[in-house]
Parts: structure tokens; sequence; C-alpha cells
């Protein structure tokens, strides 16, 4: 049976993006996170706001080490090429124009947590489990560690990968992992409604045209000849 990893859901003009990986605990797959790049390539117009959030009970439970074995990629070249198409598609989410929402639950491992931080407004269920477990396996801390230490500071960073140390929703709290929590199962989109519609249709108001993003033009010096990282829906 060919499941949609992705489903996209319009409600009024909030865009909900749902990974639809429960069976893998939503671990990234080069076809998910190329399914992602993809939705905002259609993103409609007039969008207030993205929420990202996942069917089943963990937001992502690192990388499909199986899809990348099957793709080859211990070969440390086509690592490398993979390693940068998804950051191409975390840029997209960072610096797309449209102010983006994760909701975050259960595990939050590894590159999940490399997603998850591209996003401008991080909002943990109680359930949330926040680690960074490679170190401890004797393995390469690739996932997880490129944006984070500009959220944490390096320090913080080192020391959460040398020891492995979890954290749950409240403590991802304090260390800015997160912004809010909520309830487990509540929904996100009132709280996106609530928090996102004034100041998102201040912007649009005064942003008459759209970032083209999917030119040639790079994410990066679109958005470093723009006054504003976040012109809205237009």
């Amino acid at each position: 049976m060919n499941v949609k990893l992705l489903l996209v859901k319009r409600q009024e003009d909030i865009v909900v993006l749902t990974m639809n990986r429960p069976n893998k605990r939503n671990a990234l797959s080069n076809a998910l996170v190329t399914a992602l790049e993809n939705s905002f390539a259609r993103l409609p117009k007039g969008s207030l706001c993205i929420v990202l959030q996942v069917a089943g009970e963990d937001f992502s439970a690192k990388l499909d080490v199986i899809d990348l074995i099957d793709a080859g990629t211990p070969n440390p070249v086509l690592f490398m090429r993979r390693s940068t198409q998804w950051h191409r598609v975390f840029d997209l989410i960072q610096f797309g124009g449209v102010p983006f929402v994760s909701v975050l639950k259960g595990d939050l491992i590894g590159g999940g947590r490399e997603l998850a931080t591209a996003a401008h407004l991080r909002v943990s269920e109680r359930s949330v489990f926040v680690q960074l477990p490679e170190g401890q396996l004797g393995i390469f801390v690739g996932g997880g560690s490129v944006r984070i230490p500009s959220t944490l500071g390096d320090l913080c960073v080192i020391e959460i990968m040398l020891t492995g140390h979890s954290h749950d929703a409240e403590a991802s709290l304090q260390l800015g992992l997160s912004h809010y929590v909520l309830d487990d199962g509540a929904s996100a989109y009132p709280f996106a409604d609530n928090h996102l519609r004034a100041p998102c249709d201040f912007v649009r108001a005064r942003a008459p045209r759209r970032l083209k993003l999917h030119g040639g033009e790079s994410t990066r010096s679109v958005i470093k000849s723009e006054s504003s990282g976040l012109m809205t829906g237009v």
C-alpha cells in the first residue's frame, strides 16, 4: 500500500503539514524531506503560517538508517550530497518567508532536532523527549548539531553531545529548545491563529510581493537583501 509520507491540509489560511510515518516513528528519510521541500513549492497564496505536526507518538526519532543503507549513503560523497539537500530544505523552513511552527511530541532525537530548530516557533507537548545519544553510542554526532548551537550555545551543546543527557518538556522550555508547552493532544491550530495572525497581517500588508526562493538565487542571498526575514503570505 502506497502511503503518503506528508499530509497537507489547509485550515482557513493556515497550512498544516503532517509527517506520516508513525510505524517508523517519523524517522527522517530522503523521500520525506523531499516531500517537505515540494510542499513549500506549492504553498497556497495568502498562507498565514505553516504548522508541522506528526501522526503517531513521536515527532522524529532520528534518521531512517535503513533508508540510508538502501540509498548507498555510507559512501561519504553521497552522504554529503544528501546532507546538503536536507539542509537546503531546513533553510527553506527558516528563511522561506512564512512563519513556521513545529509541534513537538514524543522522541525528538538527532536529525529530528535539526528539523525542529529550523522552525520559528517550537511548541512542545508534555510527552516530548529530547536527546543527542550518538556520543554515548560511540558514533558521529551529525544530525541536530548544526542549528542547535546557535540556540543553546556551544558549551551547552558539547555537554549534551558528550553525556547524552535527555530533556523533558519543561527542561526543553528552560533551555530554549521549545517556546511553549501544551497539554498532550492539544491542537496547535488555535495557538497559531491566536499568536500569529496580528503580526503576520501587519507584515503582509507591507509586503506587496512574494520572495522567489525557487529560482536561481539562493535562499540566504535573498534574505540578506531584504530588511525583514519574514515576508508572510504575499
